[in-house]
């Protein structure tokens, strides 16, 4: 069959949390850590989209998540490995740029996908490191005079945002708002200001999202 017939099988559609499943199965087929839990948390803050055959199967997948109206970020860019080479990743990245007018985005790249992002104008700006590991007991960390370890709460999602705003630029507040409803937070509290601050959420297993405000990164324990 040839491609132009084969893309003809071929739409691309609005995700629905029936679709959840699916791209689960997908990443997983990849080796990536995300459980259903974390496809189910990633979808209630953002949008995304699907490529499904003419039978129903989901062979691909993008998502979005905006911070305020200037800037969003992409992720989950996934398409199955029996269906690659046909245009279907730039496909799902048109519908994601599409729907995302004037924003400015950003999004980490494994190796594989370096080449189509660079070919639609995105360029390096930074390198990520994922680490993983099995949790455990750790010995406990002097903090320099002042400072104090706390759980984050509702009532610190303003200094929360205010902080995160200041590290990385963007107004991510609704998803700040998000993890401290779906996570346990802690805060670097620095004679009452926030400095910094990890989120965890523990089910089956465990992501951490953490932040030190950049002022802050050279400070050194007594």
């Amino acid at each position: 069959m040839t491609d132009a017939a084969l893309l003809t099988r071929i739409s691309i559609r609005s995700m629905r949390e029936a679709d959840l499943e699916a791209g689960y199965s997908l990443s997983k087929a990849l080796s990536w850590p995300h459980r259903l839990e974390d496809w189910q948390f990633m979808f209630s803050v953002g949008e995304g989209r699907v490529a499904e055959t003419d039978t129903g199967e989901v062979i691909g997948t993008i998502m979005w998540w905006r911070y305020g109206k200037t800037h969003a970020s992409l992720g989950m860019v996934i398409v199955d490995d029996a269906w690659r080479g046909h245009g279907i990743g730039r496909r799902l990245m048109t519908e994601a740029r599409n729907a995302l007018p004037g924003a400015i985005i950003h999004l980490n790249a494994t190796p594989t996908g370096v080449p189509l992002y660079e070919k639609m104008g995105f360029r390096p700006c930074g390198i990520v490191e994922q680490r993983q590991s099995n949790a455990a007991a750790q010995p406990l960390i002097a903090l320099p005079q002042g400072v104090r370890l706390r759980p984050a709460g509702h009532n610190d999602l303003d200094a929360l945002v205010a902080c995160d705003t200041q590290a990385c630029g963007m107004d991510r507040r609704d998803l700040i708002a998000a993890l401290l409803t779906a996570g346990k937070g802690m805060i670097v509290d620095e004679g009452g200001e926030v400095a910094g601050y990890a989120f965890c959420r523990n089910l089956a297993g465990a992501w951490l999202l953490a932040l030190l405000s950049p002022h802050r990164l050279n400070t050194r324990r007594p």
